[in-house]
């Protein structure tokens, strides 16, 4: 029934393409299934839950990708449904791993410009892929300009959801810079909330972390005379 509404219904397509990579036989290969979800976009380019599912998917063919370079010959961890997609995907997938780590950031925060319905679920796995990539040393620019790109496009508010995680990750040098903007454009928006959580940088025991966060301040400050007025009250 579903294969005979989904040529005049692309909502009714996407879904079963979404069930049908979520089952655990895998009953799509990665080529058909990238080329089931891009047609779903063309005809729903605004749809937020198309460029949802497709991220989802390719995250979980990255996740996978990432447990097989972790795991040695014979080695046998993780569920059966992931060991045995993976094997597939590492023949079949149409993209590499620097493909995925970008195009999976990019869905999601596609779909986030599109809808703040799954904002948290998307901002925290955005921030920890972005966080695996710089420890694994993977692809790390390719993540960092993903979301450097959308940092002006998401509303202040968006990341303000997230401020503790982008200040827990600031101090790593990949991130700074990135997320060191981030937490300016959260400061200028909402001065007295993101203020008091910047304090945990002003009293941190570290003197780097100490550093960090005046430069913050006062690099606001300066752009913004209305901030540093509140700042200083």
């Amino acid at each position: 029934h579903m294969q005979q509404l989904a040529p005049q219904h692309p909502r009714a397509r996407l879904l079963g393409t979404r069930w049908a990579t979520e089952a655990a036989s895998g009953l799509l290969i990665p080529r058909v299934a990238e080329a089931e979800f891009k047609e779903a976009k063309e005809k729903m380019p605004q749809d937020e839950a198309a460029w949802f599912y497709h991220a989802a998917y390719l995250d979980q063919l990255l996740k996978e990708q990432l447990l097989g370079r972790s795991q040695g010959a014979g080695v046998a961890s993780g569920p059966a449904r992931a060991l045995r997609r993976s094997q597939s995907a590492g023949v079949a997938t149409p993209f590499d791993l620097r493909s995925l780590v970008t195009f999976t950031l990019r869905g999601y925060l596609q779909a986030l410009h599109r809808g703040n319905k799954r904002l948290h679920f998307i901002l925290n796995r955005v921030l920890q892929l972005a966080w695996d990539c710089c420890e694994l040393d993977l692809h790390k620019r390719e993540a960092l300009a993903e979301i450097d790109k959308t940092a002006d496009v998401l509303e202040p508010w968006m990341w303000y959801a997230v401020l503790p995680q982008l200040i827990s990750r600031v101090h790593n040098p990949d991130m700074r810079e990135v997320f060191t903007r981030l937490i300016m454009a959260t400061l200028v928006a909402y001065p007295h909330q993101a203020g008091w959580q910047l304090v945990q940088l002003l009293k941190s025991s570290d003197k780097e972390h100490q550093k960090l966060g005046k430069e913050m301040l006062l690099d606001v400050g300066r752009k913004h005379n209305a901030v540093h007025q509140v700042m200083v009250v």
